[in-house]
């Protein structure tokens, strides 16, 4: 692991972003013992800051041609601004979209999921995503990100719960899903979280 990496690990057990709580329900319904609150890192400067440095350094070896990249509103909202700032850092002029999880129901984007730049702009798209446990939410941006005429290409995660999701990702949404961290990189016990 690199230290910029290790540096992430160090800010998720500071923040407290990992807690052991007895039957919390998450995003997908699923009940677990172990639950990542990757907020506590995205609402903070500092963390934010080293971990929108490993997602694009990340994002820059697995497709240096990618044009623009995509977060579900609200959680993703952070992470997009995050990797934006972060890349034109870098000289990389990426792009951001937000998905809604409903349709807007006014202004000249009424009807529309997707805000940001129009599909031509963004030719290939990498969806940001905060903890994959099912891939059920990917899933969906991926489709909404598709309806609007974008050309969706990857999803890249801060953490991936180990429960099948970035297997489910490549097989149902047809595009590679990585994470920077797994669970068990982030939990006090090494057995497979619930």
């Amino acid at each position: 692991m690199d230290s910029d990496l290790k540096e992430l690990v160090r800010l998720f057990r500071e923040r407290d972003a990992v807690s052991y709580p007895s039957g919390v329900k998450l995003a997908s319904g699923k009940e677990s013992s172990v639950y990542v609150n990757c907020k506590r890192l995205t609402l903070w400067g500092k963390s934010l800051g080293v971990l929108c440095g490993c997602l694009v350094t990340k994002l820059a070896k697995v497709d240096p041609q990618a044009s623009a990249v995509a977060g579900v509103s609200v959680g993703g909202d952070p992470l997009v601004a995050g990797v934006l700032l972060e890349a034109c850092r870098r000289t990389w002029p990426l792009e951001g979209l937000l998905i809604r999880k409903d349709v807007k129901k006014h202004g000249l984007s009424a009807g529309r999921h997707v805000e940001g730049c129009e599909p031509i702009k963004a030719p290939r798209v990498w969806v940001l995503e905060d903890v994959i446990s099912t891939g059920a939410s990917s899933l969906d941006a991926l489709a909404k990100l598709r309806a609007e005429g974008y050309q969706p290409v990857g999803v890249l995660a801060i953490v991936d719960r180990q429960m099948g999701g970035l297997e489910k990702i490549q097989a149902d949404g047809g595009v590679p899903a990585q994470a920077l961290l797994s669970l068990s990189q982030l939990s006090d016990t090494p057995k497979s979280p619930s």
